[in-house]
């Protein structure tokens, strides 16, 4: 008798355990998707439905900006134009 609860009990753990994981999956999943980062100028938005462009955009209360380590840009990178700062907010 004790056997069938001490394997009941483990099968309810392994099942929380991969029921856990899944959901954090999810999650980083959907989370991953509207992430953008502004690493020409070394500033990342925190809110994910706003998008970095030359400027922060996300520089109103909606959100806020952090600086992160600056990345060296190559010289075939070009600055954004206003057509594509555009485009990336309003995506």
């Amino acid at each position: 008798m004790w056997r069938t609860n001490v394997i009941f009990i483990l099968l309810l753990v392994i099942s929380f355990i991969f029921y856990t994981e899944q959901t954090q999956q999810r999650s980083s999943r959907s989370h991953s998707i509207h992430k953008r980062s502004c690493n020409v100028r070394g500033e990342e938005c925190f809110k994910d439905i706003e998008c970095c462009t030359g400027e922060c955009v996300c520089s109103k209360n909606a959100c806020k900006c952090g600086n992160r380590p600056k990345v060296k840009v190559s010289k075939l990178m070009q600055p954004q134009s206003m057509a594509q700062r555009l485009i990336c907010r309003y995506r």
